[in-house]
């Protein structure tokens, strides 16, 4: 479409594939789906800098790269392993990015980050 994908892109593309893979009977159309999912998660990790940064800010990388990171795990596991991810200098980057601008924790935990755009300097959290 020409619009440049955002934390959404692999949140949903993620929910899209586990969906198609559960309960979609015909494989040309489950073959569809994961293609066009598989092509918007890549239009995706392409639009991440060299450094690993989400250029939303902090916050939105602690959604969008574990988001990022079970799709590419579900499809390995789909795939049965024939999809894989070999580890390369971007991903490196991208799962160093939040070390990176992570400032301190505070007395009671709470992490605080270095953050730009709307995402709040707090509640980096990634699960």
């Amino acid at each position: 479409t020409g619009r440049k994908p955002n934390n959404w892109s692999p949140w949903c593309n993620h929910g899209v594939a586990l969906a198609a893979l559960l309960v979609e009977k015909d494989q040309s159309r489950l073959d569809a789906i994961l293609d066009k999912t598989s092509r918007s998660v890549d239009s995706y990790f392409n639009s991440l800098t060299d450094d690993g940064c989400c250029d939303e800010g902090s916050t939105y990388w602690a959604q969008a790269i574990p988001r990022f990171c079970q799709y590419l795990q579900l499809l390995e596991d789909a795939s049965g392993g024939k999809c894989t991810i070999r580890p390369n200098v971007k991903l490196s980057a991208i799962s160093d990015y939040i070390s990176r601008v992570t400032a301190c924790c505070d007395e009671s935990g709470k992490t605080w980050a270095i953050n730009f755009g709307d995402a709040s300097p707090s509640k980096v959290h990634i699960w």
